[in-house]
Parts: C-alpha cells; structure tokens; sequence
C-alpha cells in the first residue's frame, strides 16, 4: 500500500510538471546543431545563425554564454561610428585671437598618418605666428584596461590621445634602395641592427630598433605626451606651438577625412588603433567629452536596448580580455546594422571572403564573388567569426561563431568554421 501510494504520488507530481512546462514554453523556431568538428572538438564554442527577415533560428548552440570576443567588439565600434559621427570626421576645435590659434584635439586618427597624409590641421596652423595646443584630457589613458603589457612595441597596440600625429606611431618605410623614417625628429632615436631585434622599441623610452634588411613598412608605438605632440606639431608645420588651455568662448570645428574610408580600413585591417579613437571621437559626439565616465554602459543602453544578457564591453579595439560578448549579442549588433544601412553598402565595410581583409585568403568561392562578409577576433586562445553570409537560394544570414580555451592550432577552428558556412550555404 505505501508503495502504490509513492508511485501515484511520483506520477502526480509528473504530471503537474508537464502541465507547468505545456503552460510557460514559448515555441521554439527551427534550429539544427553544429556538428562537432575532431579538429576542435576540445574548444569552449558557441554559435548562433538567423535569417533576419523570416526570423528564423538556423543554427544555436550556447548561444547565449559569455565569450572573450577579440576584435568582434569592432563590430560594436562601427555601428557606435555609424549613428555618432558625421562622414567628414572631426579633427580639432580651434580659435582664433590675431595672429595666435588655439587647437584642441576631437581625437581624429588621420593627421600626418601616412595612409591618409591628413593635412588639414597643418594648413590651418601655418599662417599663424603662435599655436596653443589644449592638453589631452587627464582621464585619458593611452592605453585600455586589459591590455597585455607586453604588446608595448607592437604596431597594433599604439597609444591614443586627443590630437594623434603620424598615428601615435614612428614609420620606417621602405623606398628603393633607402629608407623614409617619420616623424623626422625622432630619427636621432633609430637604432639600426643587422640581427632582427628581440624588441622594436625600449620599454619605457622612445628608442627604436629598427632591422638593417626592411622588407615592408614598420610602424612602432611612440611614448606620447602633450609636449611631444606639441613639438610634432611645430615641425610639420614650421609655427611655433605650445601649451595652453582652451580659451571659453565661441569655436570653430575643423573636419578632416572621410568617415567611412577610415572604418572600411578599421574594420578590413583590423586597426585597433584607429577603433580606438574612433571611440573617443563617438564620445564626444554623444556626450561633448573624448571620455565617457560611464564608459560604455550608456553608450550600451542607447544603442544596443535589446540585449537581454549582461555583457561587458570596454574597449573599442577589442584588446582586453576583459570584453565579454555572446554569439546572441554579436548577432544582436549585426542586425541592427543590417536594419540601420542598405545590405550592398552595410557589406563594404567587411572584410569579404577570397577578395579583402583578413579574409582575403579564405572562404574563396569558385564563382568568384564573395559570399562571406564578417569580422574576425583573434588573440591567444581565442578565434571569433561574425558577419553576414549569403547562400545559394539568394538568403542572406546573420551568424556568430565563437571559440574560446582551445589548445589546438587556430587553423583548425578556422577550418571548421570556413567548412561549417560552406554547408550552411549550399543548403540554405
């Protein structure tokens, strides 16, 4: 008799769970299930695939747990560009007293750098007779929380601040049979070594080392500081400049390069120093400060109010570990990208599959158009892929692959990923 009574009372409580489920479950759309891959089977992973316009799930696992991002976080940082910055970015605030001009820097990465040879700011300054540069803000750090100490010499972790001259960076580039070097006043700072050296530039002072053999360009973090600045200043454009706090008073704005030139190179190269202090720049837009002190948590409340799960962004580049996104949020971003800019001109800002960027070299397609648009996020241990993917039927689907902890080499989790999308567009 007790044992009947457990049993009724077991198949009762079964019941009752089965009702509770049938009551709160919402229906699920259709998914399949990323099928483990030998090569990186070991890897902590995470996928989502949607198509935007029917909204279905295509493909979700562990959608929704928190990952080290890499530069995925640009993805962010190009959408906070789009909605912030006007297409001509701004370069300084300036004023004008006589023969004397005040500058204060809006952060535009373009000035002297040698991609763009931004000279607006220098044509400006000329005429003048004295130049007063407003110093970089204190609450500006050169550097982003996170960052691994040990990429100090290293081109991808150049410091920012408020008036960047030759990208915050001192240049050797190759011409012929000699070498160019920039900012010239740095040269008496080159080191020439015939052996490759162990570190591109001392650790705490501007001392460059610099290969007697240069196949290609080097460019090396400078040590900045606003008397730097100031004399980098002064000597591209021959007028003495010194240091001066902006005056109040009514401003002019002066607008340098195009917007979306710098963010295609931002996002096809990677650059983190260009994400960087196209932040600062955003800011600035949004809240009249080159530094948020909320950092990016309104910034994440304004543009991003549906994600649901707590994420942690706090950088621009995506250098920090302490970044964390899920495949949902980095989807969440790229729709809204995709809902914000016309496709065709949404997709010229990606690195594209076989034909630019960090893709150049994978998802080729035998047809010859590309047929991925996304953004990689690499660092040690950690490989991410977001974008968008156009398949055979003439779908267009959104997708986040992210891997994190494995020990394998990235080429495998690469590949699995590039065999994984080539599935996912013959068969969609």
């Amino acid at each position: 008799m007790r044992q009947a009574k457990l049993f009724g009372s077991i198949i009762l409580v079964l019941i009752t769970l089965s009702c509770k489920s049938l009551q709160t479950d919402t229906p699920m759309a259709p998914t399949t299930t990323v099928r483990p891959e030998v090569t990186a089977a070991k890897a902590y992973r995470g996928w989502l695939v949607i198509d935007p316009l029917s909204n279905d799930t295509i493909v979700k696992e562990q959608s929704e747990q928190l990952f080290i991002p890499g530069s995925n976080i640009k993805i962010l940082t190009l959408y906070a560009a789009l909605k912030s910055i006007p297409t001509k970015l701004p370069t300084a605030l300036y004023q004008v007293d006589g023969d004397t001009i005040y500058i204060q820097g809006l952060g535009n990465p373009t000035t002297l750098h040698p991609e763009w040879r931004d000279r607006e700011l220098i044509e400006l300054i000329k005429p003048f007779k004295q130049v007063y540069l407003t110093p970089s803000p204190q609450n500006l750090w050169p550097w982003g929380p996170g960052w691994a100490w040990e990429d100090f010499d290293t081109y991808f972790a150049a410091e920012k601040n408020a008036l960047p001259l030759w990208g915050n960076q001192f240049w050797a580039i190759p011409m012929g049979q000699n070498t160019e070097f920039y900012p010239k006043s740095m040269l008496n700072k080159v080191r020439i070594t015939a052996e490759k050296p162990t570190f591109r530039r001392a650790r705490t002072t501007n001392e460059f080392f610099v290969p007697q053999r240069l196949p290609d360009t080097l460019s090396i973090p400078i040590l900045t500081d606003d008397g730097l600045t100031a004399k980098f200043l002064e000597e591209a454009a021959g007028t003495p400049t010194s240091l001066r706090a902006f005056p109040d008073g009514p401003s002019q704005v002066l607008y340098g390069r195009n917007r979306d030139q710098v963010l295609k190179k931002m996002m096809w190269q990677s650059d983190n120093f260009l994400a960087e202090q196209i932040l600062l720049q955003v800011n600035y837009q949004r809240t009249g400060y080159l530094v948020d002190p909320n950092g990016t948590a309104e910034l994440s409340k304004d543009l991003f109010p549906f994600w649901r799960e707590k994420i942690r962004w706090v950088d621009a580049s995506g250098l920090s570990r302490y970044n964390l996104m899920s495949p949902l949020s980095i989807v969440q971003a790229l729709e809204a990208l995709y809902d914000f800019q016309p496709y065709e001109s949404l997709k010229g800002y990606f690195p594209a599959g076989g034909q630019r960027g960090t893709l150049k070299n994978r998802y080729k397609n035998p047809e010859g158009k590309p047929y991925v648009y996304a953004k990689t996020g690499s660092m040690g241990q950690v490989y991410c892929l977001g974008g968008y993917l156009e398949t055979d039927s003439g779908r267009i689907l959104i997708f986040s692959a992210m891997y994190n902890n494995f020990t394998q080499p990235t080429s495998a989790v690469i590949l699995e990923i590039e065999n994984k999308l080539k599935t996912l567009k013959s068969e969609y």
